[in-house]
Order: structure tokens, then C-alpha cells, then sequence
């Protein structure tokens, strides 16, 4: 992964006064970094969905599960390309991006799910973060849209790692350099 585009607040969110998309869209600094954490925690998840399936750990609706799930992060990739298009930015790619997972994580079901898990909790964290904290109305109805769909893909994880689709009653909301910590182990 590039680190300097994930990592919040950094230089990728810089931002020439003279853009007249961003005067439009109304997106500041805040709302760009949160777009550009999202945009690179989309795409490690679509890798994550796509390793898991390839490794055949699933089976049934856990399978069917997942592979929805990586559906909806290239859906989410594509509204967050929308919103930092109209911001005048420029959109990574999938290819600007390359996981480091540890070799065993998908070697086991416990390891994958253990993965996988730990990765949504922070995703949904962070886009908890920005739904009630983010100013410009189309970037946090976006992460509060993001944030239900990434709530069923931790529960469908939680459920196959450990037969509990509930988890807490309140998740925490995260920051974005507490959630790119948490992710930390899978950048590049």
C-alpha cells in the first residue's frame, strides 16, 4: 500500500486554494483525508475478499457472503472516486496499492476471519468517525451508507470466526490514525 496516501492528514490531501471543484464540492482537508483512508482501506478489502475466496476457506452463504462483499467494496471504490473526482483530485487506483499479508493469514479459516475482522472493525470505525463528524453532506451520507455495509461484513466475519453475529452494542468510533494503526500490519 502507499502509506503516504493512506495515512491521514498527510501530503495527499494538500490542497491548491484555486480549485474550483473542491470550492463546490465543499470538501476540506478532513473530508479529503477521510476519502483517501477510504479509498485504500476499499481496496485492501476487495484483496482481502478476493484472497479469501481464492483460498476456498468459505463454503455456502459465508462463500456467497464474501463474495458480495467484494462486490461492494468496488462499489464503494467507484462513489469514492466520484466524490475526490469532484474535489478536483486525483483517484488511485487498485494497482497504486499492495497488501502485505502475513504468509499464514490465508492458510486457515481462524487466521483469514481473524484478518478479516480486525480489518472491518477499523474501517467501521473510522467511517463512524467521519459519518458523525464530517461537515459536507454527500461525504457522510456516503460513509454512513459505507458504514451499514461494512457493519453486515464484520458480522458475517464475526459469525464464521466465531459463531456470533453480534458483536458490541456500540462500536467505537475510531480516528483516522487510530484506524490507520490498526491496519498498519497490512501496508506496505
Amino acid at each position: 500500500m502507499n502509506r503516504a496516501r493512506f495515512v491521514a492528514g498527510g501530503a495527499a490531501v494538500v490542497l491548491p486554494a484555486a480549485l474550483a471543484p473542491l470550492a463546490r464540492a465543499g470538501a476540506g482537508e478532513g473530508e479529503l483525508a477521510y476519502a483517501n483512508f477510504a479509498i485504500a482501506a476499499e481496496y485492501l478489502m476487495a484483496d482481502y475478499y478476493a484472497r479469501i475466496l481464492k483460498a476456498r476457506l468459505l463454503h455456502g452463504s459465508a462463500r456467497n457472503g464474501a463474495t458480495v462483499a467484494r462486490r461492494n467494496e468496488h462499489d464503494h471504490v467507484a462513489a469514492l472516486a466520484t466524490l475526490l473526482t469532484d474535489a478536483g483530485q486525483s483517484v488511485p487506483a487498485a494497482e497504486d496499492f499492495e497488501p502485505t499479508w502475513p504468509p499464514s493469514t490465508f492458510r486457515s479459516l481462524g487466521a483469514a476471519t481473524a484478518a478479516g475482522t480486525k480489518i472491518e472493525a477499523a474501517v467501521l470505525g473510522a467511517y463512524l468517525d467521519a459519518a458523525t463528524t464530517i461537515t459536507v453532506e454527500s461525504y457522510r451520507a456516503l460513509f454512513a451508507r459505507a458504514l451499514a455495509d461494512h457493519a453486515q461484513h464484520l458480522a458475517v466475519l464475526s459469525w464464521v470466526s466465531t459463531g456470533k453475529p453480534v458483536t458490541a452494542a456500540f462500536p467505537p468510533a475510531l480516528g483516522l490514525e487510530q484506524a490507520t494503526n490498526q491496519l498498519e500490519p497490512y501496508l506496505g
